[in-house]
């Protein structure tokens, strides 16, 4: 079980919070471990898992990088604008 600080906590627990409002999915698969996961309606390979005060990105359950609690949110806030532009720009530019 990874050990954490007390402010690792409060950062773990800021991010899982932010991340929740933005729609992502959060889930504790054991004790001290969290994952988060894009929205269930998106098929997409990737997710976040707390790690000691850290968040590991994973794309098809192979790590990739390790983010600190500040970086973990602004790569789910980028990602989330993007997922949002992308969907506009398909709107915009659909055939008719």
């Amino acid at each position: 079980m990874p050990r954490e600080t007390y402010a690792d906590l409060e950062l773990t627990h800021r991010v899982l919070h932010q991340a929740s409002a933005w729609g992502y999915r959060c889930a504790c698969q054991e004790p001290g471990i969290w994952q988060i996961r894009p929205e269930e309606t998106r098929d997409e390979p990737w997710m976040l898992q707390s790690w000691e005060g850290r968040w590991l990105l994973l794309i098809h359950c192979v790590p990739q990088i390790s983010f600190y609690p500040e970086e973990a949110l602004s790569f789910m806030e980028r990602h989330r604008h993007q997922d949002t532009s992308s969907s506009n720009t398909a709107v915009l530019h659909r055939p008719r």
